[in-house]
């Protein structure tokens, strides 16, 4: 498979795996050092958070939730709404 070489598909990819409920695949191009080094770190962080509590991986999403506020505090907000939903 060809990878792109920027930000913007990566994260694409990455939602169209958190929707499929393959959220190890998701997490993979949320996580990449091309996004993570980009514009769109905050939001990739926030989906990887949404993809960890779909997953029930409480460890996982406290790390992305952190990294989501850090690199933008407006996404406060949607990780209290996130932390505030039972799975």
């Amino acid at each position: 498979m060809a990878e792109p070489d920027e930000a913007y598909p990566k994260v694409g990819l990455g939602m169209t795996y958190l929707c499929c409920s393959e959220f190890d695949i998701a997490a993979r191009y949320f996580n990449d050092e091309i996004v993570q080094n980009s514009s769109l770190a905050p939001s990739a962080n926030a989906l990887l958070a949404m993809s960890c509590k779909l997953d029930n991986d409480s460890a996982g999403f406290a790390i992305a939730s952190a990294k989501a506020v850090e690199g933008d505090a407006e996404f406060s907000n949607t990780i209290e709404g996130l932390k505030a939903v039972s799975i």
